[in-house]
């Protein structure tokens, strides 16, 4: 009886967080236009989406994103897209796919010097090299990332 009030409850929390994760994003969303792109780090957005499995409510961001960087993207899109579209892959199944876009976003922020937002990404990118079955390289990526986001004095990366 227990489990299954649990379970039930587990269930009723993940409908009003997906409620609340779809508020947001058309906050998001209807915020500044497109100009928030530009300057504010999108990153932790599209992660959170990502790590809630609200593909759609991703591919919203995405697209906004898109259509934001135009043909020339300079803004925090640079990263954003590539993380949006790896994590896409990763709730598609397509992990090998995924695999090479985290790597991207992950790349890019470290030769934008920014450390901590390359940790974060590193964080999933483990994640999706232990579901491709990489085992070994899951447990080394997130170990170094671990261990950096430790040096920053970070205990719950976002």
């Amino acid at each position: 009886m227990r489990d299954a009030v649990s379970r039930a409850d587990r269930q009723r929390r993940s409908r009003l967080a997906t409620r609340a994760l779809a508020r947001l994003t058309d906050a998001v969303l209807a915020h500044r236009k497109e100009l928030w792109t530009k300057t504010t780090d999108c990153a932790p957005i599209v992660r959170a989406l990502g790590h809630a499995k609200a593909a759609d409510l991703l591919r919203r961001i995405r697209e906004h994103l898109v259509a934001s960087a135009g043909a020339d993207p300079r803004g925090h899109e640079v990263v954003a897209i590539p993380l949006a579209d790896g994590l896409l892959a990763q709730l598609a199944g397509r992990l090998e796919d995924a695999l090479v876009l985290l790597q991207r976003a992950g790349d890019t922020e470290r030769e934008r010097g920014r450390t901590y937002a390359a940790a974060c990404i590193d964080i999933d990118t483990a994640a999706a090299l232990a579901a491709a079955g990489h085992a070994s390289a899951a447990a080394e990526r997130r170990s170094r990332a671990v261990e950096m986001l430790r040096r920053l004095g970070c205990v719950n990366p976002i």
